[in-house]
């Protein structure tokens, strides 16, 4: 990828994780973390692919801005079981009985992006890109004391499903489908589309 200041632009980053803006810098881009759009729970009956979508846009029109132009990006994963839509898990219950759901088994993990311009901090919504992408995750089976342990060091705070790949999950979990980066929170080629639809308007 070219590393013109045309083609990497600063992005302003309407996410709270470090693994997006991990990515985005690995990818060459300067990023300034603002305070994204607030969360929100899936419909009943809404499928996965929609709830991001909708979610990635809320967080996007959502963001707070102080007096900021520039290119927005935000963005949401979910995790996904039989259909079922796996958040984030309030205590360690949650992430153990997410976690023993997933072992053994194949899901899958949506990721949204929204990508948009911002003029004098105010978001141009007509100007908004959205893209999903999906990856299918295999787990294997956890030994309870190795559980036991993650759950007491609280890794599993603030991850879709319980787990991050990137970190301790990544002894049991494979990507069979689709990118790492996805899993990880930002799938890089949909969001260099994204983006530039972006800067070819």
């Amino acid at each position: 990828m070219q590393r013109s200041q045309d083609l990497n632009p600063s992005i302003l980053l309407a996410s709270l994780s470090p693994r997006r803006k991990e990515l985005l810098e690995k990818a060459g881009f300067q990023v300034s973390p603002i305070p994204p759009g607030p969360e929100s729970r899936a419909e009943p009956g809404e499928d996965p692919r929609t709830f991001v979508l909708r979610q990635a846009k809320s967080k996007a029109l959502g963001a707070r801005f102080q007096g900021e132009s520039g290119v927005l990006m935000s963005g949401d994963t979910v995790v996904t079981l039989d259909g079922r839509i796996l958040g984030k898990p309030q205590m360690a219950q949650d992430a153990r009985d997410m976690l023993c759901d997933l072992m053994g088994r194949t899901h899958e993990v949506w990721t949204a992006i929204a990508v948009g311009r911002v003029e004098r901090g105010r978001i141009l919504e007509e100007s908004l890109r959205l893209g999903a992408s999906c990856s299918r995750v295999r787990f294997g089976q956890i030994p309870e004391l190795l559980l036991a342990a993650y759950l007491k060091g609280e890794e599993w705070r603030d991850k879709a499903g319980g787990y991050g790949i990137q970190g301790w999950a990544s002894q049991f979990a494979e990507v069979v489908e689709g990118s790492l980066d996805n899993v990880i929170g930002l799938p890089v080629e949909l969001f260099q589309r994204l983006l530039g639809e972006v800067q070819a308007q």
